[in-house]
């Protein structure tokens, strides 16, 4: 399996930007999956799919996202991590997570699929 057979994780509460991100990537050839809501990640964390990656919008699901960060990570999938601003605690729980980028929104999807590149090493 080539890793741009593994999808993409797009982890975001907004399901219009998560499209859109997910429009994206695949329209330059990755696969992609998208979560809506913290069961929706839940459902998909215990399925054991494996992911290439995955990218999360935090600022809608605020502290709650921190123990499913961790759990994607023990599956060995990078994380970026988008927040609304950059403060000490978010820094924190990024870093305390294992989160591999953490993006300062406003992004845009140009800046994430760079960033996605070059967690990937594809930079």
């Amino acid at each position: 399996m080539t890793t741009k057979e593994l999808p993409i994780l797009i982890i975001d509460g907004n399901r219009s930007t998560s499209t859109t991100l997910a429009e994206e990537l695949r329209s330059i050839g990755y696969q992609t999956e998208s979560v809506n809501t913290l069961d929706e990640l839940d459902h998909i964390i215990d399925s054991g799919k494996r992911f290439l990656l995955a990218v999360m919008d935090i600022s809608e699901f605020h502290n709650d996202i921190w123990d499913r960060c961790g759990r994607i990570r023990a599956m060995k999938t990078p994380c970026i991590a988008i927040t609304p601003h950059r403060s000490a605690s978010a820094v924190r729980e990024t870093i305390s997570h294992g989160v591999d980028a953490l993006l300062v929104a406003p992004v845009t999807i140009k800046e994430i699929i760079e960033h996605i590149r070059t967690t990937l090493g594809e930079a």
